[in-house]
């Protein structure tokens, strides 16, 4: 394969880029495999290109950077869908980190909503019943 090492800088650059980067890459690569022939550009294409693009952009890289931030996969996945989507490669870049904020804040509301509301989550006033539990208030003893 001519210019290997050209080809892992160019896929290491273009692997930053979300969804679309390894099928970028992976086109530049097909072009300089073309050098070679067309039996070897349809090797690459397909054992290269496609495995990578596939498996790397749409199913790992979701999977990955879901679980860096702390979001599910189909969570992620769909965010970078929408901001893809929506505002073009910036929302793509930006799409995950939103989404963790937005989590985050989707989270703390729904938290402060049932520790302020609790009438209307008599499922949890049941459990703690059940259990018995009053934990004992631990502070500092004064001598």
């Amino acid at each position: 394969m001519p210019f290997a090492i050209l080809i892992g800088v160019i896929v290491f650059i273009f692997e930053f880029v979300p969804q679309i980067g390894a099928y970028i890459s992976g086109f530049i690569g097909v072009l300089f495999a073309a050098t070679q022939g067309w039996e070897v550009a349809l090797i690459y294409a397909i054992f290269v290109s496609l495995v990578q693009g596939v498996l790397d952009a749409q199913v790992l890289a979701p999977r990955i950077l879901g679980h860096a931030v702390g979001l599910h996969p189909v969570v992620s996945l769909f965010a970078m869908l929408i901001f893809g989507s929506l505002f073009g490669l910036l929302g793509a870049i930006l799409a995950i980190p939103i989404a963790g904020v937005a989590s985050v804040f989707v989270y703390a509301s729904w938290n402060a909503w049932r520790e302020s509301h609790p009438e209307q989550f008599p499922e949890e006033k049941k459990e703690e019943e059940k259990q018995g539990v009053d934990a004992p208030e631990v502070g500092i003893v004064e001598t």
